[in-house]
Formats: C-alpha cells, structure tokens, sequence
C-alpha cells in the first residue's frame, strides 16, 4: 500500500521509497509503498498517490503492482531459460514444421508427398514415417504446453495478487514462483 512517514534518519528507508520531502520543520518524509503499515505511517488518499507519481521521474509501484511484475519477470526469465544461441530461427522452424505438418495432415497424409520438413528429420533419424510424425507433434506439444502452463500460472498469481491483503501477496508471489520454477526443472524437450 502506499504510505508517508517521518523518516527517522537519513537511512529509514521501509519498502518502496519514491520521493522524500523535506518539511517546513526540516524533517524528511518519505513516501513508500510497504507491505505493512508500520505504527508512524499514514496511507495515502488517492489525490496524494498521484501527487508523488508526478513528482517521481521512476515509476512508482504499488506493492500489488510490483509482485505482479515479479511473476511477469520470473515466467519470462523461465520462457529464456529453455532458449540457447539459435533458438529463435529454431522457433521459427517449429513454426514452419507444424503449418507444413498440419497442411499436409489434412490433405490426407500421402506417404508419396511427404513436405521437406518431414522428410530432412526421417532422413537424419533414419525412424519411420510414422515415429517421425509423432516425434515431431510430440515436441511441439510440448513447447506448447509448457507456454500454457506459465502463462496460466503467471496471470492466475497475478488475479489471487489482486485479490489478498498485502500481508498475504509474498506467500501467494512464492506459493506462484515455486510453480514456475518446477517448470524450470523441466528437462529440454
């Protein structure tokens, strides 16, 4: 929640501080986004809110907002982790496989026409017309699943962020992050 206090120091720096201001008293107030009030903290009004989002050049996140982030960085950061050097032109062949494996599906599967695509990976795995089929759908599922399942993790975190006190949003952001990283351990496909 954002918040203002009385800074008890030039170091009592609690949660996310987006602006200080000296008063006409010479004391510095802070204006944060915490977890938790502490005892000497104020929340603020909204007029207030936006008050310091002016007058910050960084944006200025509200707790919520800023797990909510987390989980956004964490799914792209896991997303990365399955990616290596040439990654993307792979992508972009997976792309191509499957248009060129379902066009030809629904042409009806002529053994006698059997697209490039297909026919390079019976060349270099030396398996069956049929194994490679499945090989190739196999794989695809795969890296189609496993961008579903971040996705889902990532959005629902997000919705149960909105949705609990902020006492509660580091439980739920780990409880979310422990399932994004079980995806991580996932072994390449």
């Amino acid at each position: 929640m954002y918040c203002k206090y009385e800074m008890k120091g030039q170091t009592d720096y609690r949660g996310n501080v987006a602006l200080i201001v000296e008063t006409s008293e010479g004391n510095d107030v802070a204006y944060s986004t915490v977890d938790a009030l502490d005892a000497d903290m104020v929340e603020l009004v909204e007029a207030e809110v936006a008050l310091v989002k002016r007058r910050t050049e960084l944006p200025w996140l509200s707790v919520q907002e800023e797990y909510r982030k987390r989980l956004d960085a964490l799914a792209d950061e896991i997303r990365d982790s399955y990616k290596y050097p040439g990654q993307k032109t792979i992508e972009m062949e997976y792309g191509q496989v499957d248009l060129t494996l379902r066009q030809w599906k629904e042409a009806g599967s002529d053994p006698t026409t059997v697209p490039d695509e297909i026919q390079v990976w019976q060349d270099v795995t030396g398996q069956t017309l049929a194994w490679v089929v499945n090989d190739i759908e196999q794989s695809i599922g795969l890296q189609r699943q496993m961008i579903a399942d971040i996705r889902r993790l990532r959005l629902m975190g997000k919705k149960t962020i909105n949705e609990v006190s902020s006492d509660q949003i580091q439980t739920v952001y780990d409880q979310y992050a422990t399932q994004l990283e079980a995806i991580r351990a996932v072994p390449d496909f």
